[in-house]
């Protein structure tokens, strides 16, 4: 490697996981790299570690292009790269999750990514137990409760291995299931290891700081609900790999009654759903904002929202008063929602839209 591309990536490796700025000196470096042609086994170290970089920045369409190169990559020169056999696993399992984001991304795209990955864990000498792990979250993701429960049985009866997520992102991947089938209690008492402080990671609990307020405001717990999103937004702030657990922050104020905190929320990042790649987490913030605004009419009547001009425009919003953009977030969700159930083959989405905008 260049000199250039050697100080880049070190200056990335001196940042925590979840700095943004991470990312782009990663591609900053990919650039020159390619520029100064760089060798493909150079080029490979940096697109793996920009993988690492787009996963903990939210930048899901990088992720998916840089995976797939790198795979390509491994299959072709496997002898070669040998000692990479679990970096490409984990980094598939950062990438299987996110195929349920692109509604563009057929279910037969997603079934052959998966039986690709139980064949590749099975040559590699791993259990079934990340298949049906990622089949849960999968499932989950798409709507699909039956078989997240199912999955989750599965994935249950095999050893933890090498593979197998910390216990602090198993945790908030089934608290999140629970949240998302409205099992409050259930979801609280599975995060206990994460509320004590015993099961943390580069991601927990910010992740599952939103989801767990969302149960306590709707289980009448206030003073949790407001803690946790008080706790959730300082430590969310700026990466908006946490559009999702925003999005249920929003919720949990709506849901406490306490509005103006949550248009504030709402206000301060609709610009990450605007930018976000992630299709799915933008159809969260545009349910919760909908839920939101719909039950603040209700009870305030008239207001208006602060909605940066350009987004405004980008919209073709007439106005920012509080039903013009409570018209744009359902016509917006609706979209997005046919877009995935046309997909998944079931009707979750358009079900959570009704549930949002006939919420009392």
């Amino acid at each position: 490697m260049s000199e250039r591309v050697e100080q880049l990536m070190a200056e990335a490796a001196e940042l925590r996981k979840l700095d943004p700025a991470r990312l782009s000196l990663i591609q900053e470096a990919e650039r020159i790299a390619e520029a100064d042609g760089l060798s493909e086994s150079d080029l490979f170290d940096i697109r793996m570690a920009l993988c690492d970089a787009a996963v903990f920045s939210g930048q899901v369409h990088v992720l998916l292009v840089a995976f797939t190169w790198c795979c390509a990559v491994y299959d072709r020169r496997r002898a070669e790269f040998q000692d990479q056999d679990w970096s490409i696993l984990w980094r598939f399992k950062w990438m299987l999750p996110k195929l349920a984001s692109f509604p563009n991304v057929a279910r037969g795209q997603i079934e052959s990514a998966l039986e690709d990955f139980l064949r590749r864990t099975r040559e590699a000498g791993y259990t079934d137990r990340s298949y049906h792990y990622m089949r849960f979250i999968l499932a989950q993701r798409m709507g699909e409760f039956d078989e997240a429960v199912h999955r989750r049985e599965q994935w249950a009866l095999f050893s933890r291995d090498r593979l197998s997520d910390c216990l602090a992102c198993e945790t908030n991947n089934v608290v999140e299931f629970s949240v998302e089938a409205k099992r409050w209690g259930e979801a609280l008492e599975q995060a206990a290891p994460i509320i004590a402080g015993r099961q943390t990671c580069a991601e927990v609990p910010h992740a599952t700081l939103g989801p767990i307020a969302k149960a306590a405001a709707n289980l009448g717990q206030l003073e949790n609900a407001r803690t946790w999103i008080k706790r959730g937004i300082r430590m969310t702030a700026g990466n908006l790999a946490f559009l999702n657990t925003t999005a249920s922050m929003v919720d949990a104020l709506a849901a406490l009654g306490d509005y103006e905190a949550g248009l504030r929320l709402f206000e301060k990042r609709l610009r990450w759903a605007i930018e976000s790649r992630d299709n799915r987490d933008r159809l969260l913030y545009f349910i919760a904002g909908l839920a939101l605004l719909d039950r603040a009419l209700r009870s305030e009547g008239h207001f208006r929202v602060k909605i940066p001009e350009e987004i405004r425009n980008g919209a073709h919003l007439p106005d920012n008063d509080a039903e013009s953009v409570r018209a744009w977030l359902e016509l917006e969700a609706r979209k997005l929602g046919h877009a995935f159930d046309q997909r998944n083959g079931n009707g979750y989405w358009q079900g959570e839209i009704e549930k949002a905008v006939s919420s009392v």
